[in-house]
């Protein structure tokens, strides 16, 4: 994986850490609503995204982003705040990405114990 999926990934998991993220965390089960696919024409959700960066799919920040749109676009009434959170989170770390993307990955890597001694 190259760091720009890795810096995905750490998106993501940001997303996923989001305390009501739940209703997005997989995709929709059509044995609990069959009617599902009968309105929404591209299901998303956060594992699919998740699959997504790990077959590459993602180029750009912006097709990661086309991705979480669908999230949000397909969200119902009642889960339509939480999925604007998600997007706004997502657009977020793609800046922070944009804008220095050593940085962004350094940032989400956990501390070595001797952080300070290191050049």
């Amino acid at each position: 994986m190259n760091e720009f999926h890795t810096m995905l990934k750490y998106a993501v998991r940001r997303m996923k850490s989001h305390p009501q993220a739940t209703p997005f965390m997989r995709p929709v089960d059509s044995k609990q609503m069959p009617e599902y696919l009968d309105y929404i024409i591209h299901p998303m959700d956060l594992e699919t995204i998740d699959k997504n960066i790990d077959l590459k799919k993602y180029t750009s920040t912006d097709a990661f982003i086309a991705d979480v749109k669908w999230i949000t676009h397909n969200s119902q009434s009642k889960f339509t705040a939480v999925a604007r959170a998600l997007l706004k989170i997502a657009r977020h770390e793609m800046i922070e990405i944009e804008i220095c993307s050593e940085c962004y990955l350094r940032s989400a890597q956990p501390l070595s114990t001797d952080w300070f001694a290191e050049p």
